[in-house]
């Protein structure tokens, strides 16, 4: 299967967790400039096409300042944010988490999809990953090593689940 089909399962996947536990009310999935997820019919709703952007924009705003919402993030990908230690090696760390948690005031966790069958996944949610120490921000750069070191776990834990097809280590 492909990264777009990876993105529509994942959207199906939270979006019913949250009804499963009796949240209906989040039903919002929010996408970060420049990215595009593929052309199945949810990766597109998350996707920063133009087309889609201009529509959904102001809507995007309003929902990230009301609260109340699920955002999810492929934070495994690399981006010009940060050189942050992964497996070993410094790679380009995305800081979007980071930031996004830190300017909406929102609890960040992490949220791991593991396959444990053909056309079966299990997504399990992470600890708190800490945004605030002594009652002050921490460092954006600092929870990114620990978003890092989740993921790195993650991998760890089962590596046959892991395939990147992208450079995660390229400068």
């Amino acid at each position: 299967s492909d990264g777009a089909s990876a993105v529509e399962i994942a959207l199906k996947m939270s979006f019913h967790s949250w009804r499963n536990r009796g949240l209906s009310g989040k039903q919002e999935f929010v996408c970060l400039k420049g990215s595009y997820h593929g052309e199945t019919i949810g990766a597109l709703a998350v996707t920063d096409v133009a087309l889609f952007k201009d529509a959904y924009g102001p809507l995007l705003r309003a929902m990230m300042n009301r609260g109340g919402i699920i955002l999810g993030l492929l934070a495994d990908q690399s981006s010009k944010g940060l050189r942050a230690p992964f497996l070993g090696h410094d790679c380009n760390t995305g800081l979007a988490p980071a930031v996004l948690a830190l300017r909406y005031n929102a609890d960040l966790y992490s949220a791991i999809c593991y396959r444990i069958a053909p056309a079966k996944w299990r997504v399990e949610l992470g600890e708190i990953i800490p945004t605030q120490a002594d009652g002050h921000p921490r460092p954006s750069e600092e929870i990114i090593r620990d978003v890092n070191s989740v993921l790195e776990a993650a991998v760890r834990r089962d590596p046959a689940n892991w395939f990147w097809v992208h450079r995660r280590w390229k400068d």
